[in-house]
């Protein structure tokens, strides 16, 4: 999992991926005087999960939940570790119950203005619709929405002001309309082991990380 602060990159092994590695490292992005791919040390160490997303104000989310109500958050210039306070229950990323016990079994990211969380509703066999609920850097719920497109088994996701992306394993990536979920496009592209990632707003940059070795992929932002 990899996240962005416009000059930093923070990253952690996906779910039990790379020996169940939960240490948070802080990488060179090449940006705000930073030598690119130089590895600044350890934040902190946390749950295992399958997400990581910076969020304005200095702090990390990790997509691990204690009762469906919370976020670890770590503090990037200290290094603590505690809990981000939500509103509405965060979505179980296969089906998208709603959770009320520990877990890391979230996609959540953030662009400038909101956090997200994301679902890609595999029910009874059968993938449905992705659904995804939208937060206020507070936490408080702010919707919904449910997508009119299918969905597909899906590994990591970004969003940049206007969309948000889903990054299907093999491959696929599906972009949906924040605001309506109206899903818009759909294209293949040479996934390899790419896994999970953040939009940079800060350098119009999309930070893509590897399941597999020490890659980070890097791409225009596609707003």
């Amino acid at each position: 999992s990899l996240a962005s602060d416009g000059t930093y990159l923070y990253g952690k092994s996906w779910n039990s991926y790379d020996g169940n590695d939960n240490t948070i490292s802080k990488l060179g992005s090449g940006y705000g005087g930073t030598t690119e791919g130089i590895d600044y040390g350890d934040v902190a160490n946390v749950e295992g999960s399958l997400s990581l997303t910076y969020i304005k104000g200095g702090y990390l989310l990790n997509g691990y939940t204690t009762n469906g109500l919370n976020l670890q958050r770590i503090n990037i210039s200290t290094g603590n570790v505690d809990y981000f306070i939500l509103n509405s229950r965060l979505l179980d990323r296969g089906d998208g119950s709603e959770i009320t016990s520990p877990t890391g079994n979230i996609l959540i990211t953030s662009n400038e203005n909101y956090i997200f969380v994301l679902s890609y509703r595999y029910i009874s066999g059968v993938y449905t619709v992705f659904k995804y609920k939208i937060y206020n850097l507070n936490g408080d719920f702010i919707k919904e929405v449910n997508t009119n497109c299918n969905s597909y088994y899906t590994d990591g996701i970004f969003a940049d002001t206007t969309y948000l992306y889903a990054i299907k394993w093999g491959g696929s990536i599906t972009r949906m309309r924040i605001h309506d979920g109206y899903c818009d496009e759909v294209w293949w592209f040479d996934n390899g082991e790419r896994i999970n990632g953040q939009f940079d707003w800060v350098n119009n940059k999309v930070w893509i990380g590897g399941l597999y070795g020490n890659y980070i992929y890097k791409y225009d932002g596609w707003h």
